[in-house]
C-alpha cells in the first residue's frame, strides 16, 4: 500500500493494484478487454517505477471486454459545474483520470448556443482530487480571462501537465546506526537537490518516496526503490552497496540523476500513450487502417526477415538472453515522420538504437513505407524490466532525432548534443532540468509522441 495519488495533499492508503485498476477505468474512453486491461496496469506499474509484482489475468473470458458482452454504452463528455461548497468551477474529472494541477480545459458553449465549436474560456486546474478537479478561468492562447462561464458547457483538455517530475528521494532511517550519521546523509540529499539543473528532490517522508537511501550496518549504504522491490539488502536488486564516505555523496547524485532522467522519460510515453487517439500519431492496434504502428519480432536467425511478433502474454512479455529480435515501425499515414528509438535498460542507461550517436542516418518514413531496425541481439549484460520507446514527430524541416538522450547505465558515463523538436522543451526539462517547461499543448502531442514496449530480460 502507498499513499496515492503521490504528490496530493488529500493522499491515501491505497492498494496500487486496486487504484490503478480504478485510475484506469475512470480513464478509459473506449472498449477494451480484461487481457487489454492487465497490460494496460503493467504499463501504468512502469510509469510510476514499481517493477513487481506483475498483475496477470487467467481464463477462457480474458478476451471478453471488460464489464461488458460486446461493447459499453458511449461515455458522457465532461462538463462544467458547480461545486456545492465553495461556488467554484469544477469537473468531473481528477487525478483517477491523469488530470493533475496545470492541465488547461477549453470550455465550449452548451449546444443550442452560438458557436457551439468555438472555445468561449479556458479553464486551469488548481486542484485535482481523485475524482474530481477544481478549476479557475484563465488566460490561454488568444483569449484573455473570462468572465463568463457557461455552466453545462463541454469541456476538452488542450494542455496537459506532466507535474512535479523530479525524483522524490527520502533517507531510510530513523535514528543513527552505527558508522552512518543519519541528519548528515539528509543534509547531504537536501544540497544534491538544490544543485543547479537538479532532476531530485528530497522527500517529506519514506513514504512520499520514490527511492531511498538505506544504510547498512557497517558504514555503508545502498539505493533501493521505495516500493515493489525486496526490503532486505541481500534480496533486493537496488544499487551498491558502498561505503558512506566522502565519495558516496557524488555516487548518489551520479545514480539518482540517471534513474530520474530515465523514469521521467518512460513516465511522458506513458501518458502520452493514454491520451485519446487522434490525428496522425495514433500508435494503432488491431484492424485500424492509418497512424504509425510498431511491432517488437523475435527472429529465428540472421536470415530470417519477417519474425514472429512478440504479443503480450498474461504475465506479460519476455525475452532470453541470446535471442535475436527486430523493431518494425510502418508509417500508415498521410504524412513523413522522423522516427527515433531508444533502450532503457534495467540499470536505467538510455541508449540510441535509431539512429546510433556514430552514424548518420536518414531517419525520415515516408508516407506508406516501413522501417526495420534490426536484427539486435539480447545479451545477459542487463537482466529485468527493460523498454523500447519510440518517438515520432512529424517530418519539419530537417530530420529530426532524439540520440541526444542517451545515457549510459549506472557505473559508467554519458555525454549529449542537443536537437530541437515539439517534444523539445518538454525533455530538456524532464531529463536535465533546463528551463521550466512541464506541460505540452495537446495540439503538439498530435505532432510528435512515444510508443513504450516493455518486457523481463532473463538468462
Amino acid at each position: 500500500e502507498l499513499p496515492l495519488p503521490g504528490g496530493s495533499e488529500d493522499a491515501q492508503p491505497h492498494g496500487i493494484l486496486t487504484y490503478t485498476l480504478i485510475h484506469i477505468l475512470m480513464a478509459a474512453d473506449g472498449n477494451m478487454t480484461y487481457t487489454e486491461l492487465v497490460k494496460r496496469i503493467q504499463d501504468q506499474y512502469i510509469m510510476h517505477g514499481v517493477a513487481a509484482p506483475t498483475p496477470l489475468v487467467e481464463g477462457g473470458d480474458r478476451h471478453r471486454e471488460v464489464l461488458g458482452q460486446k461493447s459499453w454504452p458511449d461515455r458522457s463528455r465532461l462538463t462544467l459545474q458547480m461545486h456545492l461548497e465553495t461556488g467554484m468551477p469544477k469537473v468531473d474529472a481528477g487525478r483517477l483520470h491523469g488530470i493533475q494541477p496545470g492541465c488547461i480545459f477549453a470550455l465550449y458553449p452548451p449546444a443550442g448556443e452560438a458557436n457551439p465549436d468555438e472555445p468561449a474560456a479556458y479553464l486551469k486546474v488548481t486542484r485535482a482530487n481523485q475524482s474530481y478537479s477544481m478549476l479557475e478561468p484563465c488566460a490561454y492562447g488568444d483569449l484573455e480571462k473570462a468572465d463568463k462561464l457557461f455552466l453545462g458547457g463541454r469541456l476538452e483538455i488542450v494542455h496537459y501537465d506532466y507535474g512535479d517530475m523530479r525524483l522524490a528521494v527520502a533517507v531510510d532511517a530513523e535514528t543513527e546506526i552505527d558508522g552512518f550519521d543519519v541528519e548528515a546523509w539528509r543534509q547531504k540529499l537536501a544540497a544534491i537537490a538544490a544543485r543547479d539543473g537538479s532532476v531530485i528532490r528530497a522527500a517529506d517522508s519514506v513514504e512520499a518516496a520514490d527511492w531511498l537511501i538505506r544504510p547498512l550496518e557497517g558504514g555503508a549504504l545502498v539505493l533501493v526503490p521505495s516500493h515493489g522491490w525486496p526490503q532486505s539488502p541481500e534480496k533486493s536488486r537496488g544499487f551498491g552497496p558502498v561505503p558512506a564516505d566522502d565519495e558516496a555523496e557524488a555516487w548518489l547524485a551520479d545514480r539518482l540523476t540517471r534513474i530520474a532522467r530515465a523514469q521521467n522519460l518512460l513516465k511522458i510515453g506513458g501518458v502520452t500513450q493514454s491520451q485519446k487517439e487522434k490525428g496522425l500519431f495514433s500508435f494503432l492496434t488491431g484492424n485500424r487502417d492509418q497512424g504509425v504502428k510498431v511491432e517488437l519480432v523475435r527472429l529465428k536467425d540472421e536470415a530470417d526477415s519477417e519474425g514472429e511478433l512478440l504479443a503480450p502474454t498474461e504475465s506479460g512479455l519476455q525475452l532470453q538472453a541470446a535471442d535475436l529480435v527486430a523493431v518494425k515501425v510502418h508509417n500508415k499515414s498521410r504524412e513523413a515522420v522522423d522516427v527515433s528509438m531508444l533502450f532503457v535498460d534495467s540499470g536505467y542507461g538510455i541508449t540510441p538504437l535509431f539512429p546510433s550517436q556514430d552514424t548518420v542516418v536518414d531517419n525520415r518514413l515516408l508516407p506508406g513505407k516501413s522501417l526495420v531496425v534490426g536484427p539486435m541481439q539480447v545479451d545477459d549484460s542487463s537482466l529485468g524490466l527493460e523498454h523500447l520507446i519510440v518517438l515520432a514527430v512529424k517530418a519539419q524541416g530537417t530530420p529530426i532525432d532524439f540520440s541526444w538522450l542517451a545515457q549510459n547505465a549506472i557505473e559508467t558515463t554519458r555525454s549529449t548534443t542537443a536537437t530541437a523538436s515539439p517534444l523539445d522543451a518538454l525533455l530538456e526539462t524532464a531529463l536535465f532540468a533546463r528551463g521550466a517547461t512541464r506541460g505540452m499543448k495537446m495540439k503538439s502531442s498530435s505532432d510528435a509522441t512515444l510508443k513504450v514496449i516493455s518486457w523481463r530480460t532473463v538468462e
